[in-house]
């Protein structure tokens, strides 16, 4: 709880909680004149807000900056990912998995090959310089040095430049759809922009659209083009226009069902 004491030419005390996200909580007290005034969410304008229909109010800024409701309300944005990016991370991660397991399999073969056959080839490299004479404490350098090797060896096995071409067809196809006349909107002078090219993927991708605005975005006209009943399927190519229209607003059922009288339903 804060206390802020207002001077000037009034003579109050302001109490009220500390900043946080509830948008539906404000617990706050006026002291005036020796009275407590109890003040809640009503009272509250929010950032954004306008108060309209009145002369004059006497308003007092409580949160500003990072600590306002909205600010606390902002949360971090996520960034999105498509399928085919979630797949390569597996793929990755995969690929990284064997190259592991494959350089820990020829460690084991090479430190077997150097405790039987490669004592002989230690006469001309510089093997003193690197790995130390004690047996455990040479084997233990070897196998690190030997694995570290494999993996240089390894190396091509992960696909880098997949992801290269990946991002370079992406930046392609975002050229293409900014200059693709058939997005283009004559009457307002606007082209299509692709603000990102992390999901170009994802285009075409909707099955369904739920929306209420159903006037907006259909000029109050909603043609049928195909229909799916059970067993039935049907489309409005070879119908006239009124069986068209009487299909947007009746629809055929193939099976009858028995009606069901819900005054003799005992579990209601």
């Amino acid at each position: 709880m804060e206390k802020l004491i207002l001077k000037h030419d009034i003579d109050a005390q302001f109490e009220y909680e500390a900043s946080n996200n509830n948008l539906e909580l404000f617990d706050e007290n006026l002291i005036w004149n020796n009275k407590t005034l109890p003040l809640k969410n009503d009272n509250v304008l929010l950032r954004g807000t306008r108060l309209r229909n009145a002369h004059w109010a006497f308003g007092i800024v409580c949160y500003a900056g990072p600590d306002t409701k909205l600010m606390k309300n902002t949360g971090t944005s996520t960034f999105k990912r498509s399928r085919i990016d979630r797949l390569l991370n597996k793929i990755f991660l995969g690929i990284a998995c064997f190259l592991a397991i494959m350089c820990t399999i020829t460690t084991i073969c090479c430190d077997f090959w150097e405790s039987v056959f490669g004592f002989d080839f230690r006469k001309y490299p510089p093997w003193k310089a690197y790995v130390s004479t004690d047996k455990r404490i040479g084997s233990l350098q070897n196998s690190l040095l030997v694995f570290l090797s494999y993996i240089i060896i390894f190396n091509r096995v992960m696909p880098i430049s997949l992801s290269v071409s990946i991002e370079f067809i992406r930046l392609l196809q975002s050229k293409w759809i900014d200059l693709n006349i058939k997005m283009y909107y004559e009457p307002n002078n606007v082209p299509a922009l692709a603000r990102t090219t992390a999901l170009n993927e994802e285009l075409g991708q909707v099955g369904y659209i739920f929306s209420d605005k159903i006037g907006t975005l259909t000029q109050k006209t909603t043609p049928t083009d195909y229909e799916s009943t059970q067993t039935v399927n049907s489309k409005n190519d070879h119908l006239s226009k009124d069986e068209a229209d009487f299909r947007q607003t009746s629809m055929h059922v193939a099976q009858e069902t028995d009606p069901l009288l819900l005054s003799l339903n005992n579990e209601s």
